[in-house]
């Protein structure tokens, strides 16, 4: 008896670990910084152009969007 109690103890333990650990959910976070200027440098003709130099003082350098992803892993199944 205590032979057969050792024996399924140690296929429990065996069989607990080599299940692993998962994460099952969780939440990313992204950052995206586009640089302003430079995206209308390319659709401006010269670096003097009054349009350019208008609209360079009335923008920010960069625009920043920020992004999350929640996910959560149920019964095999990702739901997003």
């Amino acid at each position: 008896m205590k032979r057969l109690l050792l024996i399924l103890g140690i296929i429990v333990n065996i069989v607990a670990t080599a299940r692993g650990q998962y994460v099952t959910s969780g939440k990313i976070e992204y950052e995206r910084k586009i640089n302003v200027y430079a995206k209308m440098k390319d659709n401006a003709d010269d670096e003097n152009d009054p349009w350019y130099q208008s609209m360079k003082s009335d923008v920010d350098k960069f625009n920043i969007s920020y992004f999350d992803l929640a996910y959560c892993w149920l019964l095999g199944t990702a739901l997003i």
